[in-house]
């Protein structure tokens, strides 16, 4: 129990930041030249070189054929990897994949907005470390009269979807569930909206949402016959390309630490499936921004 504590605080200290996004953006036909929003330009410049380049993703718009805005998106996605390597960033242990016109036109998005590239991220934070006097610290005695906790959650999930009723901060994400699912042979995918939330228009997680990504990762690695799928949504508008970004964020995420690719999948569904209907209040559409995990069992 003291290792597993320790390995969540440890984890939590260096996802700090949590996963974002910087676009790069490139004129028609052209690989070798982009520009980036004020804003990007200045994030890029003030990140340290620590900083664990996650993913490169190229895109196109749907002009050309297929064959050829594959290509153009492979070029612009090398050519960013390649600058942001004489940058002085490590892309070594980046996924990196050429999407062509494939979030062209259910993205909704400019032809200008098309052809880029994006790059996730987790921003390294440092800190300088200090060394307390030992001699001149005072320890307390841990207090006798507080009673233990159960860690483990005890909530009724049924194979099947989840009831959606999950407020921030409150997980229904069941380990036991997640047990019971993988000894039920008749059970083949098990749901769960997890209680990972969104900042408006963005694909970095809310600070609150932290122990639930943590709570994935340790059901991920103490189930090796598990896979999970993630479902992204978007509040307010039609934005398909922000909602798999939200799946891909988590997706990445457990990636990071260590599980499989191949054991992860994700997909978005822009504002189609509202959590919260209608999205009357800011709660409400905080709620409808999310993600949902199906998992599943492996053939072996």
């Amino acid at each position: 129990m003291k290792l597993s504590i320790l390995f969540l605080l440890v984890s939590l200290y260096s996802f700090s930041q949590g996963p974002d996004t910087l676009q790069f953006y490139f004129d028609t036909d052209q690989h070798d030249s982009f520009t980036l929003s004020s804003e990007d330009e200045t994030r890029l410049e003030n990140l340290y070189k620590e900083t664990r380049i996650l993913a490169i993703l190229g895109h196109c718009d749907p002009r050309g054929s297929e064959e050829y805005n594959l290509n153009l998106s492979r070029q612009r996605m090398e050519h960013v990897r390649r600058y942001l390597k004489n940058e002085g960033f490590d892309v070594s242990k980046s996924s990196n994949e050429a999407l062509g016109e494939s979030m062209a036109e259910k993205s909704g998005l400019s032809l200008e907005k098309c052809r880029r590239v994006d790059v996730y991220y987790i921003e390294a934070v440092i800190e300088k470390e200090t060394i307390p006097d030992m001699e001149h610290i005072e320890v307390e005695e841990p207090p006798t009269d507080i009673e233990p906790v159960d860690l483990e959650d005890t909530p009724i999930v049924s194979t099947g979807s989840t009831s959606g009723t999950n407020k921030p901060g409150v997980t229904n994400l069941s380990k036991s569930a997640v047990e019971k699912f993988l000894d039920d042979d008749s059970a083949e995918d098990l749901e769960f909206d997890l209680s990972i939330l969104f900042h408006n228009v963005s694909t970095r997680p809310l600070e609150e949402s932290k122990p639930e990504l943590f709570r994935l990762l340790e059901i991920m690695q103490n189930n090796p016959t598990l896979n999970a799928t993630f479902h992204g949504h978007v509040c307010c508008n039609p934005h398909p390309e922000l909602a798999e970004g939200r799946a891909r964020t988590v997706a990445l995420f457990l990636r990071e630490y260590g599980i499989a690719a191949d054991r992860l999948d994700y997909t978005g569904h822009s504002n189609t499936q509202p959590k919260v209907w209608p999205e009357v209040t800011d709660e409400d559409r905080k709620l409808n921004r999310r993600v949902v995990v199906v998992f599943t069992k492996s053939d072996e």
